[in-house]
């Protein structure tokens, strides 16, 4: 009872002395904690002129934990696929429901697509403005809800300094560049050309305009870039998932293939965009479904393994994210610290400690909370592989000669 008392007296205290971050309690945001997901549909945030000259209303839907006692949670905003002449927001809302059993306000919203005629089929230049038109489109999403958080009655109980971009297709596309591109960026003069010429990449979708957004990571489904080089050090996180033989969105770097397999538009995919964030040292995660020829194949079923797979990884990758924070409530448990080098890595990674400290057993776990690599007997540093680990987000974890926990848990990728 005693040591029951004392858990309690020390949850109150970390939750009054760091807010909100004991909702980072290891099962949140990774496991499905909540039954119902609450959902409100159709609410509009902007509008806009499409190609073909005609208004388009923006609408977005919202889904939400039904009894959740936090007000400020994390928002993935989810933009969907159809090769940018079709799809719509409810083909995501199977997806959002599961984020939302997770802890997370999940929404999925509609963009501008091409509206012209079909026959003979859009060319890339067509491709192009539609794809600045969505990226406007995305700023307007994010500063609508930023807006209501931070400026409003925080309608949705998100934390305006936890926003998620993500989409599948086309939508990984826009979402990707709404994160990368910047307009100090080289952009060629085809695609600089339909840059609104007062508002810039962000648009003026809705009349929020003196909002700048912030998102602290991207959610990459099958999605690319035209250039990697867009890409800066210091840029936020990505998470990806991508079928290495897709035929409509190139894993590497090739040309899309939206209509019939003509190839339309050079495009950089997943593999390319996971190499370039290495290299700039940007946390980045890319799960490959090898052997497979098709293109986002593993949301095919949501009952899948594959599909599985990919929602819990992604729901991970965020959670490590929005949870980086738990580490000021572990220091203040006395809990010491390590460094690893280079982080992420893709062969061998250091791990590097005080000899002072008392650390007798360093033990490394996978996303699914299964031990991958365990050490003892070491002097100031270890050096773990690739080979041993495999590749993925790690957690690793000290023990002293007591088999007590006395480090401070830290995150590490190996790609």
């Amino acid at each position: 009872m005693k040591s029951f008392v004392l858990t309690i007296l020390l949850s109150s205290f970390l939750a009054i002395a760091f807010g909100q971050i004991t909702h980072c309690d290891g099962s949140r945001y990774v496991d499905f904690v909540f039954d119902e997901v609450s959902e409100t549909l159709n609410i509009k945030f902007g509008e806009n002129i499409t190609i073909s000259g005609e208004t388009k209303e923006l609408l977005v839907d919202v889904f939400e934990p039904v009894g959740d006692a936090f007000t400020e949670r994390p928002l993935l905003l989810l933009l969907h696929g159809g090769s940018y002449v079709g799809g719509n927001k409810e083909s995501l809302h199977e997806i959002c429901r599961n984020y939302a059993q997770r802890g997370y306000v999940a929404a999925t919203m509609s963009y501008r697509l091409f509206d012209g005629p079909l026959i003979p089929l859009p060319d890339s230049v067509d491709l192009v403005e539609v794809v600045i038109q969505s990226v406007e489109d995305a700023y307007a999403g994010l500063r609508f809800f930023i807006d209501d958080s931070a400026n409003g009655p925080n309608t949705f109980g998100i934390d305006a300094d936890m926003v998620f971009l993500g989409g599948t297709s086309a939508g990984g596309i826009t979402a990707v560049n709404t994160a990368y591109l910047d307009e100090e960026d080289s952009i060629p003069d085809f695609m600089a050309e339909f840059i609104d010429p007062t508002f810039g990449l962000t648009g003026n979708s809705n009349d929020l305009t003196t909002i700048d957004p912030v998102i602290q990571g991207v959610l990459n489904f099958s999605g690319a870039t035209y250039n990697v080089s867009w890409l800066d050090e210091n840029d936020e996180p990505i998470f990806s998932a991508h079928d290495d033989g897709d035929n409509v969105v190139p894993y590497g770097v090739g040309f899309a293939s939206p209509f019939f397999g003509i190839p339309l538009v050079s495009l950089q995919g997943s593999e390319a965009i996971e190499a370039k964030a290495t290299e700039l040292g940007i946390v980045n995660e890319l799960v490959t479904f090898e052997n497979s020829l098709g293109h986002v194949s593993y949301f095919n079923n949501l009952a899948s393994d594959n599909a599985i797979e990919v929602l819990n990884k992604s729901s991970i990758f965020v959670e490590a994210i929005v949870c980086e924070g738990i580490s000021s409530a572990s220091n203040s448990l006395g809990l010491q610290t390590i460094n690893a080098y280079p982080n992420p890595s893709s062969g061998f990674m250091t791990i590097e400690f005080d000899p002072a400290i008392d650390l007798k057993y360093l033990e490394v776990y996978n996303q699914l909370g299964q031990l991958v690599y365990n050490a003892s007997d070491f002097s100031s540093n270890i050096q773990i592989s690739k080979a041993e680990t495999g590749s993925g987000l790690f957690f690793v974890k000290g023990k002293n000669s007591e088999r007590i926990e006395i480090i401070q848990p830290l995150k590490i990728i190996m790609n």
